[in-house]
């Protein structure tokens, strides 16, 4: 079996290309991590600084909605006692129209009996 003398001369036997197959692969693959290290590094800082920029506004929009909801609820309370206070009131009101109601009735009766005896005394006559 023959061996390499220099990395720059070529393989001779299987076993060499192997080897020289496999030194190129971790050659490219530390080229590789050299080159992506400082990309990586640069995208991670920047995805940092955004979601530094954005979470404030998050947090912030956050709490704008939960104010918001606690004020919806609030009126809707508020909305739900005045409806209840609209609906006694009318409920009273109603009562008081039918009491005037069955009073101008009973009036009116009283006025056809009064006129019923005044025609009755006119007849009489």
């Amino acid at each position: 079996m023959k061996s390499m003398e220099s990395e720059g001369s070529k393989p001779t036997t299987w076993e060499e290309y192997k080897i020289q197959l496999q030194q190129g692969k971790n050659t490219a693959k530390k080229m590789v991590q050299v080159h992506q290290t400082p990309l990586l590094c640069s995208l991670y800082n920047k995805c940092n600084n955004k979601r530094n920029k954005i979470e404030p506004k998050i947090n912030g929009t956050t709490e704008k909605i939960e104010k918001v909801q606690e004020t919806q609820r609030i009126l809707q309370t508020h909305i739900g006692e005045t409806y209840q206070q609209i609906e006694s009131n009318v409920n009273v009101l109603e009562e008081k129209v039918d009491n005037a109601i069955g009073q101008v009735g009973a009036r009116i009766n009283a006025y056809e009996e009064d006129a019923d005896a005044v025609k009755n005394e006119i007849k009489a006559l």
